[in-house]
C-alpha cells in the first residue's frame, strides 16, 4: 500500500487499488475487497485514484519480477549442477540437451521460462 498523504484515499478504496492489483478481473477485485463493482468503477473516473492503481501494479510487477529472478537463478543452479553429472549421467544428458536445445532460441525470456518448467518437472519426478 502506498502512503495515503500521497493520495488520500479512504481504507475502503486502499482495499479496492489492492485487489485491483492483485485480482485478474474487476467482478474478482470488488469481491476481494468487499464491495460492489459499481463502486470500483466510480472509484476509477478519479485521477488521484487511478494514479493510485497504477503506482501498486507497478509495485506488484516489480516484486513479481525480482521474485522471478531469484527463482530463475536457482532454477540455472538446478541444471548448472545437473550439466556437472551430480545426480546422474541421464540428468546430466538432459540437462545439456536441452540447454543445447535453448541456446538456438534467441528469446531469453522463453529460454529462462523453459529452463523454470524443466526444473520443475525434474523436481517432481
Amino acid at each position: 500500500m502506498q502512503n495515503n498523504a500521497e493520495f488520500k484515499l479512504s481504507r475502503r478504496q486502499w482495499r479496492v487499488v489492492t485487489a485491483l492489483a492483485t485480482e485478474p478481473t474487476i467482478a474478482a477485485a470488488a469481491r476481494a475487497a468487499g464491495c460492489g463493482e459499481r463502486v470500483i468503477y466510480d472509484d476509477l473516473r478519479l485521477p488521484h485514484f487511478q494514479a493510485a492503481v497504477n503506482r501498486e501494479i507497478e509495485l506488484v510487477r516489480a516484486e513479481a519480477r525480482r521474485r522471478k529472478a531469484v527463482l530463475l537463478t536457482k532454477a540455472l543452479d538446478v541444471v548448472e549442477t545437473n550439466m556437472d553429472g551430480v545426480n546422474g549421467p541421464k540428468l546430466q544428458f538432459d540437462a545439456a540437451k536441452e540447454v543445447l536445445h535453448q541456446g538456438q532460441n534467441e528469446d531469453i525470456e522463453h529460454v529462462l521460462q523453459r529452463v523454470q518448467e524443466i526444473v520443475t518437472a525434474y523436481a517432481n519426478a
